[in-house]
């Protein structure tokens, strides 16, 4: 399948979910991000969904750093990641747990938070950076895109 039929599967199952996803992924975020990720659900349930784009990357990298317990952004917060669920008991001994957590950082460090100057092609995926630095075209983001940043949401809450 090529990425426009592997999307179109992906938004058929992840639709399927939503309505129950939602509410796991609101009670298990940090409180502090609590109201935007409201506005996030309300935005994505109204067609507005690109605007929410932003916002769930934020609090993606909030919660991360909630779970690390760390201060530091970006790529070396993916880094501290890593090493913390390397070092996870839990993950030691949970193999389901670990092939997701291992999953979702590959995922992290090699899309979402990978290092691309902005003088390369964009990549497929939403990439953290451009994003946030205001290098990315708005025009392409799609609420494929929104979705598995929730997914990705989802994976972070489960593990904590």
């Amino acid at each position: 399948m090529d990425k426009k039929q592997i999307d179109a599967y992906y938004m058929s199952l992840f639709e399927e979910i939503y309505v129950d996803i939602k509410p796991v992924i609101l009670n298990r975020v940090e409180s502090n991000h609590t109201i935007l990720l409201e506005e996030c659900f309300y935005t994505i349930e109204t067609g507005k969904f690109a605007v929410s784009l932003p916002a769930l990357i934020l609090i993606i990298e909030g919660e991360i750093s909630t779970f690390t317990e760390s201060e530091k952004v970006g790529w070396r917060l993916m880094d501290e990641w890593e090493k913390s669920l390397s070092t996870n008991d839990q993950m030691k001994n949970d193999s389901l747990r670990a092939i997701s957590a291992y999953s979702l950082v590959e995922y992290l460090k090699n899309a979402l938070f990978a290092r691309q100057t902005f003088n390369q092609q964009r990549l497929s995926d939403i990439n953290r950076n451009w994003v946030y630095h205001g290098r990315d075209n708005s025009s392409l983001w799609t609420k494929t895109d929104v979705y598995k940043l929730l997914n990705i949401l989802t994976t972070i809450s489960t593990l904590k």
